[in-house]
């Protein structure tokens, strides 16, 4: 896929991260959800990408921004995740229309779960997939209109799905997380191969690529991004990378690889990790910025 077109205008604003920042009204919380308005002549669309674990904080931020949820024209989902998809019914109920396009990999209602926790709740399988009011029937009886792709496209010119990501980079050949799924009646090892990212190309700027939680390898990501759009200029990578519990070696080699790609700034934060920040913190220099609730991404246009 070549050739992907471009859009005149970007702006991704953090409308939940776990940090909500210093002196602000704003509600973190353990989740990240964005809003990403997309602008294209005169025509503006506005993706929510990912829901946080529930509505309220994300209803919460928006009033302060001063940005109406019936505005949405469409929710975009990283991955399965409860703290990617919690408030997805919410905020159906916050857009109030039908037929409201909901954008996920095939995998999204699919059994995930988390296990061998230090805290002893977490010593039995625990499901971390989509949870509570998030069925499917809830989210059609409330508006939304599921839309389950795993490859590559364009949702509009210049606005690119990538679809599952090669696992190419070989310290990112396998995920962070230990998780398990359910795959012919059997529970198994989850690789979390619906982890899926958006990367736009902005006139004159290049692709900025949008990640949830990056389990796919942020390196390998953007590499795809690259590779699926054929614009070689990245000027940021957004989102978390989930670090947390990666290795020294791993995170060190995260932040060069980085740098090699030519990413011009990166904003990360929720899943990251400290040492993960600090690392790429040490390499970006000002062009590190750290994630809070309400951190405004533009293009330059």
């Amino acid at each position: 896929m070549a050739n992907i077109g471009e859009i005149d205008k970007l702006v991704v604003t953090t409308v939940l991260e776990d940090y909500a920042g210093y002196n602000t009204s704003f509600w973190g919380q353990h989740g990240v959800s964005f809003l990403i308005d997309v602008t294209l002549g005169n025509t503006t669309k506005r993706i929510l990408f990912d829901t946080g674990q529930s509505a309220e904080p994300i209803v919460h931020n928006m009033r302060i921004l001063g940005i109406d949820p019936k505005t949405i024209d469409m929710i975009a989902i990283s991955h399965c995740h409860f703290d990617h998809t919690g408030g997805l019914v919410g905020m159906l109920k916050e857009i109030r229309r039908q037929d409201v396009p909901v954008l996920a990999h095939p995998g999204l209602l699919g059994r995930h779960f988390i296990m061998g926790m230090p805290d002893p709740k977490y010593w039995l399988m625990s499901e971390i997939g989509m949870i509570r009011e998030n069925t499917e029937q809830n989210v059609k009886k409330y508006g939304g209109y599921l839309t389950l792709v795993a490859r590559p496209f364009e949702l509009m010119p210049g606005v690119l799905w990538t679809g599952e990501v090669d696992r190419v980079t070989d310290f990112e050949k396998t995920v962070t997380l230990a998780t398990r799924t359910v795959r012919q009646g059997e529970v198994v090892d989850d690789q979390i191969l619906d982890d899926i990212s958006l990367a736009i190309n902005v006139r004159d700027e290049g692709l900025f690529v949008i990640s949830g939680c990056s389990h796919a390898g942020i390196v390998n990501i953007v590499k795809q991004s690259v590779k699926l759009s054929q614009v070689e200029k990245v000027s940021a990578a957004i989102g978390g990378f989930h670090l947390i519990d990666a290795s020294q070696d791993r995170i060190r080699k995260t932040a060069t690889a980085l740098k090699d790609l030519g990413v011009q700034k990166v904003y990360t934060g929720h899943c990251t990790g400290f040492e993960a920040e600090m690392a790429i913190c040490s390499e970006f220099k000002e062009d590190f910025v750290k994630l809070q609730c309400g951190t405004v991404i533009r293009s330059h246009v």
